[in-house]
């Protein structure tokens, strides 16, 4: 009697719970939104939860089968999250009706996670003063001084392949990938911190060891960005750490240690460091000396002063951009010019007579007019997007844009950046490496929001220039140097993790640098 009646039972809330799942499953079918079915418990991002598929792989395919739509629907479990595919809609998401989609529905934790608490992560009058408080640290004139710092790092670069190619007949065979990110790691521990982490020459350093471990592809790190985006509500509930305690102490101790030793010993550096550092004793950035105050941005106020934890939420979040998706950008770069030799030939040409016109001295304004490597990198960013998509989310009940589609507060929004960058609607052979995507011309002929590499609108990406001057001063100073040449380990096709959320290459991304000095003699 007891067993039939713990069967029945058990039936009972096997049913109750079918009937929950479905009726929440029945969000998007209500509304006439067209999408994939669902399955129980996991939605439609069980193969991400396996670790079989990224986020970015799962939004691409929605948007390959339902392209013709301007809209879609999923559910991350229980999550319901709605895909923009029409240009127009993403406009009005990201820029006209900014104030009704301005947050990511990210998971943040200040005080029992602080490292989550950056701007990338934050939402409304928290995002918007640490924007504006932000914001001045990453103009012209703030990048100007940080240039030097990128120029000597590339320079003992150039000096590193230089020594092993002549060890070798004047070539060096290799993997870009893992020796960009050894060298992005060097420029964004000096530009950040003002110190020298030599990871370029020494693999074992602390500072890439760190960066190794917040960005590997594991199943951890694939379920914690699933966490981190879709499924706040969970980590809230449950009170989730999503970041790793020893990343958490890394970069804790160093910021707390880095800036009592400034305070303490009168020491002050062009950094981004000494610029928080600023906003954490004054509230603002000072100016220096013959540079205009910079003006507070009309979509924020400055606020008060930054505490530490925020100081160190914001240098977790540079110093992971600044190796990981600038290095990334830098060896894909590079890749495509070794696979398109008359597009390198036309960037080496362009980087000479830039070079003549300045004495043969790399400097901001040298960089700064070459602009044939410009649409290089864009074409880069176009063909492998730092970030496969953008999220935001609804802030109040409301239509989405030029639709009748209501949807409430809370519910989740993606922008499909890698779908809209490959669509042949907008780029004809879209997996051509083709530069003049980016002429005026070019440029003017297609819709404004189908190219997204650092989003759009009021959250575009506030460090972008940085990335840029980053990425187009390492590829300018090495093709001064070297030629790039494939060599037998160059895959025909870069195959990327499918747990990595950054453009990351399962193998190693090998090619041959050949020494133009040694060449010619």
């Amino acid at each position: 009697m007891i067993g039939w009646t713990l069967t029945a039972l058990l039936a009972g809330l096997g049913f109750a719970l079918y009937s929950y799942l479905a009726k929440i499953f029945t969000y998007w079918t209500k509304r006439k939104v067209p999408g994939p079915k669902p399955t129980l418990l996991t939605g439609n991002f069980g193969s991400n939860l396996m670790g079989n598929k990224s986020i970015g792989d799962i939004a691409d395919q929605v948007y390959q089968d339902y392209r013709d739509e301007p809209v879609a629907g999923t559910f991350v479990m229980t999550q319901p999250l709605l895909h923009l595919h029409d240009p127009e809609i993403i406009k009005h998401v990201l820029v006209k009706d900014f104030q009704d989609f301005h947050g990511r529905g990210i998971y943040v934790e200040s005080e029992r996670d602080p490292l989550t608490a950056h701007l990338f992560n934050l939402s409304g009058k928290r995002w918007k003063e640490l924007r504006a408080k932000i914001a001045p640290t990453f103009t012209p004139a703030k990048i100007k001084y940080m240039f030097e710092t990128m120029k000597e790092c590339c320079t003992q670069l150039q000096d590193f392949v230089e020594a092993k190619a002549a060890a070798n007949g004047g070539r060096y065979n290799a993997d870009i990938r893992e020796m960009q990110a050894r060298v992005s790691t060097d420029v964004v521990s000096s530009v950040a911190f003002g110190i020298q982490s030599n990871s370029l020459k020494t693999p074992e350093s602390e500072f890439r060891r760190i960066g190794t471990k917040v960005v590997e592809p594991t199943v951890f790190n694939s379920i914690r960005l699933m966490v981190l985006f879709f499924l706040r509500e969970i980590a809230q509930k449950f009170q989730f750490t999503i970041t790793v305690t020893e990343i958490e102490t890394f970069f804790t101790k160093l910021v707390a240690e880095t800036v009592a030793y400034r305070e303490q010993n009168g020491i002050e550096r062009a950094d981004m460091l000494q610029m928080l550092m600023q906003l954490k004793n004054k509230g603002f950035v000072q100016p220096r000396e013959g540079e205009e105050a910079e003006p507070v941005p009309e979509d924020g106020q400055p606020g008060g002063k930054l505490t530490m934890n925020e100081m160190v939420a914001q240098v977790y979040i540079f110093f992971i951009a600044g190796f990981d998706t600038t290095s990334a950008t830098t060896s894909l770069t590079m890749y495509e010019l070794t696979k398109n030799h008359d597009i390198q030939e036309k960037v080496y040409q362009e980087v000479q007579d830039v070079l003549k016109r300045h004495n043969g001295e790399v400097t901001y304004e040298a960089i700064m007019e070459m602009t044939y490597l410009d649409k290089v990198i864009n074409e880069t960013l176009r063909m492998y997007p730092p970030l496969p998509f953008l999220n935001r989310e609804v802030m109040v009940n409301r239509e989405i844009p030029l639709t009748n589609i209501q949807v409430n507060k809370g519910t989740r929004i993606i922008v499909p950046v890698r779908a809209l960058h490959h669509d042949p609607q907008y780029w004809p052979e879209p997996s051509k490496y083709d530069p003049e995507r980016f002429s005026e011309e070019a440029k003017a002929s297609r819709p404004a929001h189908v190219y997204l590499p650092f989003g759009e609108g009021p959250r575009v990406c506030v460090a972008q220039r940085l990335g840029l001057m980053q990425v187009k001063v390492s590829v300018a100073m090495l093709l001064s140097r070297f030629r790039l040449e494939a060599s037998e380990d160059t895959p025909a096709e870069v195959e990327f993790a499918p747990r990595s959320f950054v453009p990351l290459p399962k193998k190693e991304l090998k090619m041959t640098l050949v020494s133009r000095q040694i060449a010619a003699a």
